[in-house]
């Protein structure tokens, strides 16, 4: 099922997942991987208006040495919202590569359920090609700007964290280094940042 939606969100979940995600996890015993990546049009002086976007790709299974494996339940990408009125607004106050990385690692989070995880035996990896957004969102790294956004990331962590423990955890994975599901999310991302409809993953795997 695709959806765009009036801020232009471009959402795609299988029946399957939508079946999942509404019983919590409850019927999953594989892991979950989610590859998340931020863009931004214009990187240089930003402001509220700077073109920002964010992806990610939600894989169940293992991935493998080349992050190319795994089923694709979801894949969601959406613009950086500044506008504090927004109902969609998570804290960034202007549109950057590092607001649009927060926010996809944000937007991934709520991906997954915060209770009913009790059978749930593999785990959950968020894949980012950005140690900023990692770092940030574990509280390893003190923000010194997107204040409000990091302390958003962060809280939204702490959660899931309390639920699922070492189940949930984050890995730095390399940028422009051919591995599908990074550049699938980057492909998102960049495509939301301009405001331009994502090629459809069936005949993007065909090209990629």
């Amino acid at each position: 099922m695709s959806v765009i939606d009036y801020w232009g969100s471009y959402v795609y979940r299988s029946k399957e997942y939508d079946k999942i995600r509404s019983n919590y996890y409850y019927s999953i015993t594989d892991d979950i991987s989610i590859y998340t990546d931020g863009s931004a049009i214009g990187n240089n002086n930003v402001n509220k208006d700077t073109p920002a976007g964010y992806g990610y790709i939600v894989i169940r299974g293992q991935t493998g040495k080349n992050h190319d494996k795994g089923e694709v339940l979801a894949e969601v990408s959406a613009r950086v919202i500044t506008d504090p009125e927004n109902a969609f607004w998570v804290g960034a106050t202007h549109g950057s590569n590092n607001t649009g990385e927060l926010s996809a690692f944000h937007a991934a989070l709520k991906e997954i359920p915060i209770r009913g995880n009790g059978s749930f035996a593999g785990k959950i990896t968020i894949y980012t090609d950005s140690q900023y957004a990692g770092n940030i969102a574990d509280g390893s790294w003190n923000p010194s700007s997107n204040l409000r956004l990091a302390r958003t990331l962060q809280k939204k962590w702490s959660e899931l964290k309390a639920t699922y423990g070492n189940r949930l955890q984050w890995k730095h994975i390399r940028a422009h280094e051919g591995y599908l599901w990074n550049e699938r999310a980057d492909h998102l991302a960049y495509n939301a940042a301009k405001r331009v409809d994502s090629v459809p993953l069936d005949q993007w795997l065909v090209d990629a």
